[in-house]
């Protein structure tokens, strides 16, 4: 086996720092060469007496300490003591000439983690080099399992998570901190399958024992949210996955996850029903409400939106805004949309084009939108009707004259001799604009003395008649 091949996955490719410390300079010499030889990975240090290896230790300590047992002053099991002050899990190996039990014995006392006599030949560089990689990588594997199990300690207090093992032929159950903290078990309460389905949902129990004998017969991993019920009361949500720990075929073993999903689910509701309430409120609105992507296409609109143009949500998706409106209004739209997106607010005044084929007039208000980073995201607008704005005055005189009142959609004319007010000119946004007026008549003139009113059109061939009862029960037809 070479080098490389005596450490696992996870440290090859690592250098190996090592601090060689002998008060014989041509033997730390000899053993850093044969060393580094031995492994590229070796990097040397070399010290005559342990007043040195302090002094080179001050910066960073090696990755594994060789040392001689006789040296001037400190020998080597002193420094050892020494050391084990500041770093008590740092590899040591005495390397020495001077082997007796007396000193080995001294040394394990010592907490020294591999004791060497030196030889001849090079077979002891080869023995010292396996030595110092094997402390090396036992030391990193510990460490390396200690911060995987901070992170797992970190992860469930973070995560409100947790593990367990079940023994599914002796009923016993292991429960990790985190598993703990959850279930919150009583400290006098055997831990068991049973136990521990007793403090689950009884609705919730046969599916938790299909759960786990389905792991266990298929060795595949199943997962189910079932409500438990901790001693001290009240009611959690907990994501539980399982998993069959096979070994050599026994699948007696199942491992799984605990996720506290209570507050989440809790935050999901409330959202919804947040999202919900907003809902209604915009539905509620008899204005129009809509959201635009920077594309011009149509993000959310209200109940309003979809009565008013006649456009299903789906038709809508597939439209850009423009596409709302007659030709002759779609550039000065397209302006307002650029200019919301860019200066921030607009407000401008067209005609909407129904599914139909009516022409309505609106004036819209947009608001541009922009995300957490200040970004535009689109605009936010309201459309408002303003028909009676816009006819909301005397449709009728009193005595014997006319009234014009001319507009793209026709010429409303009055005859009072007759007591007939007729269209000279109509296109095919009339009939519904003149529901609207009629409405419009009746707030400004005959509010109090309006009786009925009723409407009969034809969108086809524009022929119909409106009529209105009002006071004196003198009737105004209106001829299409």
């Amino acid at each position: 086996m070479s080098p490389n091949q005596s450490l696992p996955a996870t440290t090859m490719g690592r250098s190996i720092s090592v601090l060689h410390i002998d008060d014989e300079s041509s033997f730390t010499d000899l053993t850093a060469t044969f060393l580094e030889r031995e492994d590229d990975r070796f990097t040397v240090e070399t010290a005559a007496s342990a007043d040195e290896g302090f002094e080179s230790m001050s910066d960073r300590p090696p990755d594994c300490i060789v040392s001689d047992y006789n040296m001037p002053g400190m020998n080597g099991i002193e420094f050892l003591q020494a050391v084990r002050e500041d770093y008590p899990d740092l590899p040591f190996i005495l390397f020495t000439g001077k082997g007796s039990e007396a000193v080995a014995s001294e040394a394990i006392a010592a907490d020294v983690t591999d004791y060497l006599r030196k030889g001849s030949g090079s077979e002891q560089y080869e023995l010292l080099a396996n030595r110092i990689r094997n402390s090396v990588q036992a030391r990193r594997e510990t460490q390396r399992a200690d911060r995987q199990d901070q992170l797992m300690r970190l992860t469930e207090l973070v995560g409100d998570t947790g593990g367990f093992e079940v023994n599914i032929e002796t009923g016993e159950v292991l429960l990790t901190d985190g598993a703990e903290r959850i279930l919150d078990p009583a400290e006098d309460a055997e831990l068991t399958i049973e136990t521990g389905l007793e403090r689950y949902h009884p609705e919730d129990r046969e599916e938790i024992r299909r759960s786990i004998q389905r792991a266990r017969e298929t060795g595949e991993q199943t997962h189910g949210t079932w409500r438990y019920r901790p001693p001290g009361g009240g009611q959690r949500l907990l994501d539980v996955t399982l998993t069959a720990a096979i070994t050599n075929g026994d699948k007696t073993i199942l491992r799984g996850a605990i996720h506290d999903v209570t507050e989440r689910r809790e935050r999901k509701r409330e959202l919804n029903a947040e999202r919900e309430f907003i809902k209604q409120a915009l539905d509620a609105l008899d204005d129009l409400f809509y959201v635009l992507n920077t594309d011009g296409s149509f993000r959310r609109c209200n109940e309003r939106f979809f009565e008013v143009t006649g456009y299903t949500e789906r038709e809508l998706s597939d439209m850009h805004a423009t596409d709302l409106f007659p030709e002759d209004e779609r550039e000065r739209i397209a302006e307002g949309i650029n200019t919301t997106l860019t200066d921030g607010r607009v407000t401008v005044e067209a005609d909407i084009l129904t599914a139909d084929g009516v022409r309505l007039p609106y004036e819209f208000t947009g608001t541009r939108l922009t995300d957490p980073d200040r970004n535009t995201a689109g605009l936010v607008g309201i459309g408002r009707d303003v028909t009676e704005r816009k006819w909301g005055h005397r449709l009728w005189t009193e005595g014997r004259s006319r009234e014009y009142r001319a507009d793209a959609r026709g010429i409303c004319v009055k005859d009072s001799e007759s007591d007939r007010a007729r269209f000279e000119t109509i296109n095919v946004g009339i009939t519904d604009w003149y529901i609207r007026a009629l409405y419009s008549a009746r707030r400004y003139e005959h509010q109090r003395n309006l009786v009925e009113m009723s409407a009969v059109h034809s969108h086809t061939d524009f022929h119909g008649w409106f009529s209105c009862e009002i006071m004196k029960q003198t009737t105004v037809t209106i001829i299409l």
